[in-house]
C-alpha cells in the first residue's frame, strides 16, 4: 500500500505561493517595455492601487499584480491588428467589438499568455481577458484587477461617482463598487449616444443575483 502524503506537506503545498513562470516574466517585460510612457505609467499605477484591493479581498497579491503589469499590453495595438490577433487566437469579435476594436486589448493579452507564452494559470487569464467589460462568473482576483484599472488615481477626475467606487473597493465591497461603475458608465455612454457591451449588464444581473442569494430573506 502505497504512503499517504503528509498532511502538513499538502497543505503548504496549498499555500505555496503563487509565482509567475520565467517565461511568463520575460514576456510581459518584453512587451511592457515597448509601450507608450503615458500606459505604462498607468499601468504602474494600477499595480500598487491593486495590492491595497487585492489585501482587502484576500485575493493572492502576485497574481493580481502580475495579471495587471499584464493588463494593457495590447492597450496601444491599432484597431485592425487587434482583430486580426483575435481572431487569429481563437477569439470571434462581437458586433460590439468589431465596431470598437479596442474592446478587444483584454481578450487579445489574456489569449497571448495562454496561447503564445504558454502561461496556465486560468484565474490570471480571466482577469486580464475581461478587465474592460467584466463578466458574469468571475472571481475575487478579477474583481481587484477590473477595480484597480478603473480607479487608480489617473482616472479618478472623469467623474466624482469614481471616488465612490473606489471608496467602496476599499472597504471590501467589490460587488458593489462594480455594481456602480459599470452601472454610471452605461449610463454615460447611453447620454453620449453610444450603447455599452451587453456584457456588462450581464455581469451587473449576475452580481445582483449573488448579492440576493446572500442576503437574509425579507421578514
Amino acid at each position: 500500500m502505497a504512503d499517504r502524503p503528509d498532511g502538513n506537506l499538502t497543505r503548504l503545498a496549498r499555500a505555496r505561493p503563487f509565482i509567475p513562470p520565467p517565461k511568463a516574466i520575460a514576456a510581459v517585460k518584453h512587451r511592457l517595455a515597448e509601450l507608450p510612457e503615458g500606459l505604462r505609467a498607468h499601468i504602474e499605477r494600477t499595480r500598487a492601487v491593486g495590492l491595497s484591493i487585492a489585501f482587502n479581498l484576500g485575493v493572492d497579491a502576485a497574481k493580481a499584480d502580475f495579471a495587471l503589469a499584464a493588463h494593457d499590453l495590447f492597450r496601444a495595438a491599432p484597431s485592425e491588428a487587434l482583430l486580426d490577433d483575435a481572431r487569429r487566437l481563437g477569439w470571434d469579435p462581437d458586433d460590439y467589438e468589431a465596431a470598437e476594436p479596442l474592446l478587444l486589448h483584454g481578450p487579445v493579452a489574456g489569449l497571448w499568455l495562454e496561447k503564445e507564452v504558454r502561461f496556465e494559470e486560468r484565474s490570471v487569464v480571466s482577469a486580464i481577458t475581461y478587465h474592460t467589460t467584466y463578466a458574469p462568473g468571475l472571481g475575487d482576483l478579477a474583481a481587484a484587477v477590473f477595480l484597480a484599472d478603473k480607479v487608480e488615481p489617473g482616472k479618478l477626475y472623469r467623474g466624482d461617482w469614481l471616488i465612490e467606487v473606489r471608496d467602496l473597493a476599499f472597504a471590501s465591497r467589490a460587488s458593489d463598487a462594480i455594481i456602480l461603475y459599470l452601472t454610471k458608465l452605461s449610463e454615460k455612454l447611453r447620454s453620449e449616444g453610444s450603447t455599452p457591451h451587453p456584457r456588462t449588464a450581464e455581469a451587473v444581473a449576475w452580481l445582483r443575483d449573488r448579492a440576493s442569494m446572500k442576503s437574509p430573506p425579507p421578514p
